[in-house]
């Protein structure tokens, strides 16, 4: 059944899953490709990108979609962000970098050996995103301070890395990319 998302105006924190949650988002070079489709979905839509955090099997994000609403920036952002990675995916051949993070790899299930060494590579056919999206309109400084927090804390939330800083995939790393939230005053 399809989600309904009444809200198509606002701030929001969105989180979208992968199909299967197949572990695909932190595979080395994958991580550039979502951020910057992230950033031209931005663009073609007019939004603001206020924060984000990409991990291995999911993607978290504070944005201001734009004039044609949430859906249409999410259902952008899925459609391009899944065509970019497949086709980075099909041009690595049999060079297929070293990935940054091993444990995410080694628990990769429907991967295909690449080479000897035992590099893998999603396949092709796992890279996708799961029906709609889950979000929370943002409507306070409260919320919005809470948001931002859970967003860059999540790959700690995750036991990914001991300190915040630590998780290279979120916009605290990425600050040229990031629209300033306006400040609320509760």
């Amino acid at each position: 059944m399809p989600q309904k998302h009444y809200a198509q105006h606002g701030v929001f924190h969105v989180n979208t899953k992968t199909k299967n949650r197949i572990e695909w988002c932190t595979f080395a070079g994958i991580p550039e490709i979502l951020i910057e489709t992230l950033c031209r979905t931005r663009d073609i839509h007019g939004a603001q990108l206020h924060a984000f955090c990409i991990l291995p099997d999911h993607v978290h994000m504070i944005i201001s979609p734009g004039v044609k609403g949430l859906s249409a920036f999410m259902q952008t952002f899925k459609k391009n962000a899944t065509e970019n990675v497949k086709d980075f995916i099909v041009s690595l051949g049999h060079d297929v970098p070293a990935a940054e993070n091993k444990n995410t790899i080694d628990t990769l299930p429907n991967t295909i050996k690449i080479s000897a060494g035992g590099t893998s590579c999603p396949a092709v056919e796992n890279i996708g995103w799961q029906n709609g999206f889950y979000d929370e309109r943002i409507r306070d400084g409260r919320q919005s301070s809470a948001a931002m927090a859970y967003v860059h804390g999540n790959g700690m939330k995750h036991h990914l890395v001991k300190e915040i800083e630590d998780w290279p995939w979120t916009s605290l790393h990425f600050p040229a990319f990031i629209n300033p939230m306006e400040l609320w005053l509760d």
